[in-house]
């Protein structure tokens, strides 16, 4: 029996951004029945990578109407960039929110009693991540609420689930109910 010699592997084509931009306006412009499908046959373009590139092209408008794009980064990771620096821009304020709270409960236990010896639960910014000045917000919150979550979350204007994530992560889910976990 004669062996069937395999079949070659399919190239990889690749296409520059102007041919694929002439193409979606060439595809755009289609308005007769069947001239889209002549116009993907002759490219050897597959419809499924028209609309992939119809989708890229239409985040890259998008992009640009808001004004993210610089040409430097992909459409997507533009995107994915600019959404990274809402976050990070949510976090500042909420930290510098929960800081502002943090010198209010400082206020509070200077004036309500006898005099605190340093390390006793209120936080010490100085040279401290964002992670550690978070966790020790948390504790002294927690502590002010006698630690009632809810409570310490309405405080802080974050929401339950995020208080309880942060309990998990920062290790003080005893923290105001006699123990010091």
């Amino acid at each position: 029996m004669a062996k069937i010699p395999p079949l070659p592997k399919r190239q990889l084509t690749r296409r520059s951004v102007d041919y694929k931009l002439r193409l979606l306006q060439e595809a755009d412009a289609c308005s007769k029945r069947g001239e889209l499908s002549a116009l993907l046959r002759r490219e050897g373009v597959d419809p499924k990578t028209l609309r992939s590139w119809r989708r890229a092209r239409d985040t890259w408008l998008s992009a640009q109407e808001r004004g993210l794009a610089t040409g430097l980064l992909s459409p997507a990771a533009e995107v994915r960039a600019a959404r990274d620096a809402r976050s990070w821009e949510r976090e500042e304020k909420l930290l510098t929110t929960m800081l502002g709270e943090l010198r209010g409960l400082r206020e509070r236990h200077r004036d309500a009693g006898p005099k605190r010896e340093p390390g006793d639960g209120l936080v010490d910014t100085r040279g401290r991540t964002w992670e550690q000045i978070r966790g020790d917000v948390l504790n002294a919150v927690l502590r002010d609420t006698k630690g009632n979550r809810n409570a310490a979350a309405r405080q802080l204007g974050i929401a339950r689930t995020t208080m309880f994530k942060w309990i998990a992560e920062y290790d003080v889910w005893r923290v105001g109910r006699g123990s010091d976990g």
